[in-house]
């Protein structure tokens, strides 16, 4: 086991066309989708003729398969991001809590 921290992920050219890569202040930056976002602001992509979740795509491309309960968390807090490394596999419940939880904070 190394104790170096993974290389970064390398944009493909499908993917590069389809992204800004923007700084936001997060710890990296974030891959702010360009084409359909939905009502709630989440990018959304056709893949073999279905519509999907763009960050969900992403996450699966890159990184591992997500079960379908599962959520993905923007870690960035921008949902138009699909950097796959600003997104953490939670369950529902737990994804629930902490948008819960920045709602609260933000409305003192």
């Amino acid at each position: 086991m190394s104790d170096f921290p993974p290389p970064p992920l390398v944009l493909t050219p499908r993917v590069a066309d389809l992204v800004t890569i923007t700084d936001l202040g997060y710890h990296s930056a974030c891959w702010l989708w360009r084409g359909r976002l939905s009502r709630n602001g989440y990018g959304r992509v056709l893949v073999d003729g279905v519509e999907q979740s763009a960050h969900r795509w992403l996450f699966q491309l890159y990184i591992r398969s997500v079960g379908r309960k599962s959520h993905l968390d923007h870690l960035c807090r921008n949902r138009q991001c699909v950097n796959p490394e600003h997104l953490e596999i939670v369950t529902p419940r737990e994804n629930y809590r902490r948008r819960d939880a920045r709602l609260t904070v933000g409305n003192r």
